[in-house]
C-alpha cells in the first residue's frame, strides 16, 4: 500500500515538473494572437508556456526574435507583443513597435495598444488606452497608460538608449514578459489570409 502511494506520488511530481505547453491552439480559427490568445495563465505566467524574454528588450532583440513570429492583424504586421506585472501588482498586455525616425538620431518607442487588467483572473474591468509614444529618457506608468520621465517613482517600465543600442527595461517590482515563439500549434500561417467581407442583410 505504502509503495503504491510513494509511486503515485512520484508520477504526480514527474508530471508536475513537465513544462506546460500552450500548443493545442488552432491558429486557422485565430484572427489576430494578441487580441485572442492572451489569456489569464498566459498574461500571468506567460514562460509557462512559450519560451520568453523577462524584464528587458532591446531593439535588436526585438528584430532578431519578435518581428513577424506572431499571426497578427497585417496592420500589426511589424509589430512585438509584452505582457507585464506592474507595481501595483495588476496585469496587462501590449503590442509594441520601433519607430523608424529619419529627422532625428534617437529611434522612437511606440505602445501602439495596451490593456490593463483590474482583476486578470477573469477578464473584469479591462482598460484600453490610446498609443504612448516614447523617445529614450522616458518611462511609462501602466497602471495610469501615461508616459512619465523616467525617474519618476511611478514608472513601470522605461525607454534607454546605449551608443546605438535601444532597450525597453522594467522597474522593479513591475516586470515585463516579452514571448519569442508563437503559441500558434503550427507556426504561423501567412498574414495575407483570405479577408471576409461583412455582408449587408435587406
Amino acid at each position: 500500500m505504502l509503495t503504491r502511494l510513494l509511486i503515485s506520488v512520484f508520477f504526480l511530481q514527474l508530471i508536475a515538473l513537465q513544462p506546460v505547453y500552450a500548443r493545442n491552439f488552432d491558429c486557422s480559427v485565430v484572427y489576430d494572437e494578441f487580441d485572442q490568445l492572451m489569456m489569464a495563465n498566459f498574461l500571468t505566467e506567460p514562460y509557462r508556456y512559450v519560451n520568453t524574454l523577462n524584464g528587458m528588450l532591446t531593439r535588436s532583440e526585438f528584430l532578431g526574435l519578435q518581428i513577424e513570429k506572431f499571426k497578427l492583424r497585417k496592420e500589426r504586421r511589424n509589430a512585438g507583443i509584452a505582457t507585464f506585472r506592474t507595481n501595483a501588482n495588476l496585469y496587462g498586455k501590449m503590442i509594441f513597435f520601433w519607430q523608424d525616425n529619419a529627422w532625428e538620431e534617437r529611434t522612437p518607442f511606440v505602445i501602439d495598444e495596451l490593456i490593463i487588467f483590474g482583476r486578470v483572473i477573469d477578464g473584469y474591468a479591462p482598460v484600453r488606452s490610446n498609443a504612448i509614444y516614447l523617445t529614450p529618457g522616458m518611462g511609462v506608468d501602466l497602471d495610469g497608460s501615461r508616459a512619465v520621465p523616467v525617474d519618476d517613482k511611478t514608472a513601470d517600465i522605461v525607454y534607454e538608449q546605449e551608443g546605438v543600442e535601444y532597450r525597453i527595461r522594467a522597474v522593479p517590482p513591475a516586470n515585463v514578459f516579452f514571448p519569442v515563439e508563437s503559441m500558434c500549434a503550427k507556426g504561423v500561417e501567412p498574414v495575407s489570409a483570405t479577408e471576409i467581407d461583412p455582408q449587408v442583410v435587406e
